[in-house]
């Protein structure tokens, strides 16, 4: 049998409803891919699959960008939480951001600094760029210069784009220590 991204939607529509057919219609509706896009039908889809990471992470997607469903940050805070617990690395990146900016919670930069490090040892390219701004201005760790000069170069060499002038000012502060 073909892999369920060589269906056809119709074909897709046909398959048994199981987590991975439920998924891809989610993906479908959600990007528009053969199939006219439509977040509410996307949303309902993701919701069908409660014991997976991945789909429960795109649940809250939906209510952080009001995507299918009203926005509401608190609810996108508990199922980042769910889906981070079942080491979703985007989720941890995610949950780490509501931390930081306190989206859905309060802020906790500790928290963030250590869900940051989680998603870094994941390879989640973006939590990259963000320790090299915790180490640059001590938010949830000690400053470190070296240490966000290392996480904005890994951030800049994994293709992350807008980094040049972080790591400009970073390599003036290092100079200027000297």
């Amino acid at each position: 049998m073909k892999d369920l991204i060589d269906l056809s939607f119709d074909e897709l529509l046909k398959c048994e409803e199981n987590s991975d057919t439920l998924k891809e219609i989610a993906y479908r509706y959600y990007y528009g891919e053969g199939i006219e896009k439509d977040l509410n039908k996307a949303f309902i889809y993701f919701s069908k699959v409660d014991s997976d990471a991945e789909a429960i992470y795109m649940q809250a997607e939906c209510y952080f960008y009001g995507d299918g469903v009203a926005k509401d940050y608190k609810k996108a805070f508990e199922l980042y939480e769910t889906s981070a617990n079942m080491e979703d690395p985007f989720a941890i990146f995610s949950l780490a951001n509501a931390y930081y900016y306190g989206y859905g919670t309060k802020i906790d930069l500790k928290k963030a600094f250590d869900l940051y490090i989680k998603a870094a040892s994941l390879e989640v390219v973006d939590s990259y760029y963000s320790l090299g701004e915790c180490y640059e201005f001590g938010n949830g760790t000690e400053i470190n210069l070296n240490e966000a000069l290392k996480y904005y170069n890994l951030a800049n060499n994994n293709g992350y784009s807008e980094v040049d002038i972080d790591l400009k000012r970073v390599k003036k502060k290092l100079k200027s220590k000297k």
